[in-house]
Parts: C-alpha cells; structure tokens; sequence
C-alpha cells in the first residue's frame, strides 16, 4: 500500500509501522517517546568551542551537556560530553548522555555503542544502568532489531519500574514480535505511571490496531488527541481505525481539501483490507478525482485491488 503521510517536523523521531494483516503498509506512521520525547532543537545558544570546552572544569562540562540535553540541543549536548570523555574516557554519565545525545540526531550505531559501554561501567548505579539499557533498547529498535531491544529494554525495567518512557518502548519491541498481550500490558504500566501522554497512548492504539482491534485502536487515538491535540500521527492513525472498522465517512470527517486525496486513499487501502471491494474502488477513484494531478498511490492501490479481485475470482468453467 501506498499510504501517504505528512509528518511535521516536531514529532521525530518516528517510525513506520507494518501491519500482521497485511504484508503492505498500513499506516502511515507511529510515534515512539524515546529518551527525551523530542528531537534535536536549537535554541540560539552557541555551540561551544574545544577552546572554551578545556577551559572549564568536568563538573561544568557535566552541568552544561545535561541542560543541553534536557532542552534537546542534542548537537551541542553530544560535543560537551565528547570533551568530558576526552579527559574521563570511562565516565559512564558522560557515555550515558552521548548515547542519549546520538538517539535524538539518529546516530544509532555510536549510540548502542557508547550506552552499552555505560551500562557495563555503571556499576551499582543502578538508575544510570538502567537509562543507559534503556537508550541501547530504543536505538535497537530504530535499527530494526526488536529481539535485541525487547532484551535491553526488559533489563531496564527490571532495572527502573518506573519509567513510562523505557515501558513505551518495550510495548513497540513486543509489538514486533506480534506479543500483543505483553506489549498491552507494558503500555498499561506506562499509562499507570503517565496516563496523560499522548505518546503512549498512540502506541498502544497502534498496537491493538495491528492485533485487530480496531475499534479500541480508534478510543485510544481519541485519548492521544485529547491529551496531545497537536499530535498529527494520531489523527492519522485515528482515520485509518475508523476505516478499517468500516467507519468510512466517520473517517472522512473535517479533512481539509488538500489533504483529501491521501484521506481517501488511505481509507481506501483500509476498505481492501476489510474485504470490501467495491467501497475501495469508489474511495480509491474518489482519491483520484479529488486530487490536483496525477496521484499514484490511489492508482497504484487500484492496480492491486484488480490484482487481488482477478485471483479471488472462480476460474472459467469448461465447455
């Protein structure tokens, strides 16, 4: 399926979700908190230079890459760490906050090196272990190694029970491996801890989606919007649930004009799914004539739908 998105630049960094039901996309995209819950921003400060950096001492170098990462200049962050491990190369805070630092520029690769080097330096610090098997846990997800994530990130839990953050991405991990029961019961013990995270929320709507569910999917997605009215992904995943339970008007209400023919298309796909042949045929042309130009998933979709009709349909009888 050609499922179009249109993902706004604040809500990275995001995945693609692939569906049991189907080899094809289904949606368009799924939200993932991962250490921060944001991406790299800038915020006007300047990027300190190595001149600047010797000159102060680690507990500066420290105090600054921690403000730096807590307000998501993972760029100027990852630099302020770089220069403590220059001095301490076996601090594992520093190592910790690097691997944080790469996750959120998408440097996964040095960020699964650099927080499992943190965890094994940890020591008794179980807090620091914990966040640092956390990070491990997300940038393997990001890589496409759900077993190896869903390892980590059940250390981390075991490790800090209390993290929403680590228990949302252990219920994505145990997604990929279609737990859906495990992964129902890790976004539960994430909302326990924040109920109120639209993040969460639209994981866990995706989820049941993919097991489905899709009228639970569609509640959960209604929470994430309530709780997060900004969070576009949601909206989305929001259409598709209500398509895919054959809402198809339901999930056509109040999109604008110019995002109608990925609406439709979208819809479409769903009503496909569902079997409904001829209800995707009228959405999937619907795409086509409300779109400006040429729209090649809805044709692309079409050319599928005729594909799927030609082998479902009895064979010729003999003379």
């Amino acid at each position: 399926m050609r499922v179009s998105q249109r993902l706004p630049h604040y809500l990275c960094p995001t995945m693609a979700w692939r569906s049991p039901i189907s080899g094809r996309a289904v949606a368009s995209v799924i939200l993932m908190a991962v250490v921060l819950s944001g991406c790299a921003t800038s915020t006007g400060q300047p990027t300190p230079t190595p001149e600047n950096a010797a000159s102060e001492s680690l507990d500066q170098l420290r105090e600054r890459a921690a403000i730096a990462l807590g307000t998501r200049r993972a760029a100027q962050a990852k630099q302020l760490y770089g220069s403590i491990l220059a001095s301490a190369p076996d601090d594992p805070e520093a190592l910790m906050g690097l691997g944080e630092a790469e996750v959120l520029l998408r440097e996964y690769g040095p960020a699964l090196d650099h927080s499992r080097k943190a965890a094994e330096l940890a020591g008794e610090r179980t807090d620091l272990k914990a966040r640092a098997r956390h990070n491990a846990g997300v940038a393997l997800l990001f890589t496409d190694r759900p077993e190896e994530a869903r390892h980590e990130l059940e250390a981390a839990v075991d490790l800090d029970p209390t993290s929403w953050r680590a228990w949302n991405a252990l219920g994505r991990a145990r997604d990929s491996s279609r737990a859906w029961e495990e992964a129902r019961t890790a976004y539960e013990r994430a909302l326990a801890l924040a109920p109120d995270e639209g993040a969460v929320l639209n994981n866990f709507g995706m989820s049941k989606l993919s097991a489905g569910d899709p009228d639970g999917a569609a509640a959960l997605f209604v929470r994430a919007l309530k709780a997060s009215p900004d969070l576009a992904p949601a909206e989305t995943n929001l259409r598709l649930a209500l398509a895919l339970a054959g809402r198809y008007e339901e999930a056509l209400a109040g999109v604008d004009a110019g995002d109608m023919p990925n609406a439709l298309n979208n819809a479409g796909y769903a009503a496909l799914l569902r079997g409904d042949y001829a209800q995707a045929r009228i959405l999937l042309l619907r795409a086509i004539d409300a779109s400006p130009g040429f729209y090649e998933p809805a044709w692309s979709n079409l050319r599928f739908l005729s594909s799927v009709e030609q082998r479902q349909s009895p064979a010729p009888e003999g003379p």
